[in-house]
């Protein structure tokens, strides 16, 4: 069984994304389009939305047509929204997916989104979705995207940090399990490892009542953690600065 991913697009985007619908066939995954899935007489309606809820992945294709236009495709991302609550904490289920240069909806922030016009954007796609087959149990079968790398990394990120904001990265741990943290970035930031309960309590009031690492100021960073009980972890990478910052970060299971 292939891992299903549900191609969520506007008509004015089909030509791009018939051609995304290709690559990823041809690595092995089973995405799922309209004009491709859908059969003659079946009602559209039911059949899309069906299609959402059963799916692995959502794949929200976004555009300046996307973004800006009023349609289904807002009601195919509420139905993915819906879907996403419903989802493990740290779950790969939606990606905003940018096929030229737009905003994301406020909507879908909390989700990192990639690019298909960066250099490495198409690949690191790839790599979030083998990363979701790997933790469903699912085959990967023609993918060029090194699974063993993929089972060993929790993340393998490059992001674009805005000024006075935070990221996190949830990591769900068995009491013991040790995990590498690297780091590189070009300005300094706070690495901090909290549980989900504290982060909450972080998020609204700036306090926490356990911090289990602490690394302020940094531009690099090599560092690991050690999980003390089995609990969602989450490694947030904060930017007290005004200024957006690049970060390359990494974190893997430690041998």
């Amino acid at each position: 069984m292939s891992l299903s991913v549900f191609l969520c697009h506007a008509s004015d985007d089909k030509p791009l994304v018939r051609e995304l619908y290709e690559r990823l066939q041809s690595e092995g995954f089973d995405p799922w389009l309209d004009e491709e899935n859908l059969f003659p007489g079946q009602d559209w309606k039911y059949e899309i939305a069906r299609a959402v809820r059963d799916t692995n992945v959502v794949l929200v294709c976004l555009s300046e047509n996307a973004v800006s236009k009023a349609g289904y495709v807002q009601r195919e991302i509420k139905v993915a929204l819906d879907v996403a609550d419903e989802q493990p904490e740290g779950a790969i289920f939606i990606i905003p997916l940018k096929l030229e240069e737009c905003d994301v909806p406020d909507r879908l922030s909390t989700w990192h989104w990639v690019s298909l016009e960066d250099t490495r954007g198409y690949e690191r796609l790839v790599a979030a979705l083998v990363r979701r087959a790997v933790d469903l149990g699912l085959d990967i079968e023609n993918t060029a995207t090194d699974v063993e790398t993929v089972r060993e990394s929790l993340y393998d990120e490059e992001e674009t940090l805005e000024g006075d904001t935070h990221m996190t990265f949830p990591c769900e741990l068995e009491k013991g399990d040790k995990i590498n943290i690297d780091l590189k970035s070009d300005g300094s930031v706070d690495v901090l490892i909290m549980d989900e309960g504290d982060y909450k309590e972080w998020d609204e009031k700036g306090e926490v009542n356990t911090l289990f690492r602490e690394f302020l100021d940094r531009d690099q960073l090599h560092a690991f953690f050690t999980a003390p009980d089995t609990d969602t972890y989450l490694i947030v990478v904060r930017n007290n600065s005004n200024d957006d910052v690049e970060m390359e970060l990494t974190i893997s299971y430690a041998d």
